[in-house]
């Protein structure tokens, strides 16, 4: 189990290079963090059953942290005339299924089957 904590230090390694790449150097450290967290557990030569309970904790805290980030800090970069256009492309869509829907299945339910 430690040599799939170095593989997983490897690829947040590789990511690292490649935001720092990109100019993305906040990212960059982030990632380099988690490879450094990585590796260093790595080599701590634990239980299999302590290495799946840090793993849990990694994913634990990975997923509330990217929830609360992309729910309370991502700020979509569309602008408001894409937004209508594709809200108006969304309803022409949804017109054309429901008049095609209706050619297949005059009993007014949403699905032929």
């Amino acid at each position: 189990m430690d040599r799939m904590f170095r593989v997983l230090a490897f690829w947040t390694g590789i990511f690292t290079v490649m935001f720092y790449i990109g100019d993305m150097q906040k990212t960059a450290l982030l990632f380099l963090v988690q490879t450094a967290f990585f590796l260093a557990v790595s080599y701590l030569k634990l239980s299999e059953r302590m290495y799946m309970y840090l793993f849990g904790a990694y994913c634990t805290i990975f997923f509330i942290g990217f929830t609360w980030y992309s729910e309370f800090i991502l700020v979509p970069m569309v602008s408001d005339i894409k937004k209508k256009e594709s809200l108006l492309r969304f309803k022409q869509r949804l017109f054309l299924f429901s008049f095609i829907n209706e050619k297949i299945c005059p009993c007014g339910k949403l699905w032929a089957w």
